[in-house]
């Protein structure tokens, strides 16, 4: 797959005719200035998310729960380092934004098409090595994990790349655009997570737990 089929315009991708970086910034969701601990939960809970987290900022933490990323307090002398592949808005407002401000992770590296956004990201999230593709990327540093948050119709293509370097992969859902994509990947055989979180998000399981009751008691009627 060429470098240049990675990622959409920056255009296309906004909606607005405007740079990711600025949509990003106009949603609220520039990076705090502060660097301290965030609000969350140690990766081995259930709830990846604190209360206070999901009436904060917009973002989500997207913490990478699979063994070979999972960190004790005892193994936090080493930051984890990881790489990003894309930088366009979900790479930015549901992971790195977090990543950034994670203890125990550093973004040592992004692999961008767009040299303008690689630039700008990188200056804003503290960044420091950008690459215009993300094999040059994959050669050039020692990663621990890679971040791809990629439009799933490029997962057939990007992913088993991915999964030959032997790093764990965090990606969005869904996995695939077919059964038999899906399947493909799965033979693969790669460590690889999907954002698939949120059925672990406090905000979902207590709005399930009241739906239950709403529908338990009629309250607003009949509910499907």
């Amino acid at each position: 797959m060429g470098s240049q089929s990675l990622l959409r315009p920056a255009r296309q991708e906004t909606g607005h005719g405007r740079n990711d970086v600025d949509a990003v910034a106009a949603a609220g969701l520039r990076r705090p200035l502060r660097r301290g601990r965030p609000r969350l939960r140690k990766c081995g809970d259930a709830s990846l998310w604190a209360q206070e987290e999901l009436t904060g900022r917009q973002g989500r933490l997207s913490t990478v729960c699979t063994e070979s990323f999972r960190t004790s307090e005892s193994q936090m002398t080493a930051a984890k380092r990881l790489g990003f592949v894309g930088v366009g808005n979900m790479g930015q407002c549901a992971h790195l934004l977090n990543y950034t401000d994670l203890e125990g992770c550093e973004v040592v590296a992004l692999a961008e098409v767009r040299p303008d956004l690689a630039a700008r990201v990188a200056a804003r999230y503290g960044v420091p090595k950008v690459y215009a593709d993300h094999r040059q990327m994959l050669a050039a540093e020692a990663l621990d994990g890679i971040v791809a948050a990629q439009p799933f119709s490029r997962h057939g293509v990007l992913l088993p790349e991915l999964y030959d370097t032997g790093i764990p992969v965090l990606s969005e859902k869904p996995l695939a655009r077919s059964v038999q994509v899906g399947q493909e990947l799965v033979a693969a055989g790669g460590v690889h997570v999907l954002g698939y979180h949120k059925r672990s998000d406090p905000a979902v399981l207590h709005a399930v737990e009241r739906i239950r009751q709403l529908r338990q008691s009629a309250e607003l009627g009949p509910m499907r």
